[in-house]
């Protein structure tokens, strides 16, 4: 199935919104109404991307982890 560019870029936009306000704000609490809201998206589209608050928030964990992970790898075989 192809995915829409458009739906790339909606997602990519929550991502980054939610990612503002959960580190740029420290607003770990934030509903998906407040994320909903500052990315300009009607709540049901983080419902359909996410299904919940927390997916988010976990994708940017594990994406951090891995940046993180790559990061101490090189440096430990230089």
């Amino acid at each position: 199935m192809l995915v829409k560019e458009t739906d790339q870029d909606t997602e990519k936009l929550i991502m980054e919104t939610a990612k503002n306000i959960f580190f740029g704000e420290g607003r770990f609490n934030a509903t998906t109404q407040e994320i909903a809201d500052a990315a300009g998206v009607n709540r049901t589209l983080i419902n359909y991307y996410f299904r919940s608050r927390d997916k988010p928030y976990l994708k940017m964990r594990r994406k951090r982890s891995r940046n993180l992970q790559s990061k101490l790898f090189s440096l430990t075989f230089r």
